[in-house]
C-alpha cells in the first residue's frame, strides 16, 4: 500500500479521533476545520520525508502535525487576544484609544463596558509597576515586549537583538522586581 493510500485510509478511519485532538487546543469550530486542512496540507506535502514502516509510526506521525498544528492556532489565539488588551496597535489605534469609553472598539460585541473599564485599569495599573518597579531597561524592555505587547519569545528575543535563553532571564528577573515591589507597597 502506498503513502498516499495509507493517509487517505487514515484519514476515512481517523477523522473523528484527529479533530478530538484539534478540539482539545481549539474551541472554535470553523478554526478547528482550519486546523484539519492545514493539517492535512501538511501531510501531503511531506508525506516524501516519512521515514516510518510501520501503521503505528504513520498514526503517531500525522497525529503531531495534527498537534503542532493545533498548537500553532492555539498561540495564534491567544496572541490576538493579548494584541487586542495590549499597547499592540488595532486597526492603527492604540490601548488608549480602544478602551477610552468614547471609542469605538473593535471588541465591541465581546467587551463589556465594565470588562472593557477593567481591562483599561488593570493595564494602567501594570504600565504604572513596570514604570515604577527598580529594574534595568533590559528587563523592563523584555517585560514590555513579551508581556505588554504580546510578542512571542522568539520575536521579542530578535527585537531586543539577544538570545531567548537572555530573554527568558530578564523576563524572570523583571518579575521578581515587580513582585517584590508590589509586596513593598503593600506593607
Amino acid at each position: 500500500m502506498s503513502l498516499e493510500d495509507r493517509l487517505t485510509e487514515y484519514l476515512r478511519s481517523e477523522t473523528g479521533y484527529l479533530f478530538a485532538i484539534i478540539h482539545r487546543y481549539v474551541d472554535d469550530a470553523s478554526a478547528c476545520n482550519d486546523v484539519f486542512q492545514e493539517s492535512y496540507l501538511i501531510m501531503q506535502t511531506k508525506l516524501h520525508t516519512f521515514k516510518g514502516k510501520s501503521d503505528a509510526s504513520f498514526r503517531c506521525w500525522c497525529k503531531t502535525i495534527v498537534r503542532h498544528k493545533a498548537i500553532d492556532q492555539l498561540r495564534r489565539s491567544r496572541a490576538a487576544k493579548r494584541r487586542a488588551i495590549s499597547g499592540v496597535p488595532v486597526d492603527g489605534e492604540t490601548l488608549d484609544q480602544r478602551v477610552d469609553d468614547n471609542a469605538v472598539m473593535p471588541l465591541d460585541a465581546l467587551v463589556t463596558l465594565d470588562e472593557r473599564a477593567e481591562v483599561k485599569e488593570r493595564y494602567r495599573k501594570v504600565r504604572q509597576w513596570v514604570d515604577e518597579a527598580p529594574m534595568s531597561p533590559a528587563h523592563r524592555n523584555a517585560f514590555e515586549a513579551v508581556h505588554l505587547k504580546g510578542m512571542p519569545h522568539r520575536e521579542a528575543a530578535e527585537l531586543l537583538g539577544i538570545s531567548v535563553g537572555l530573554l527568558r532571564t530578564h523576563l524572570n528577573r523583571a518579575l521578581v522586581r515587580i513582585r517584590n515591589y508590589i509586596a513593598s507597597q503593600l506593607n
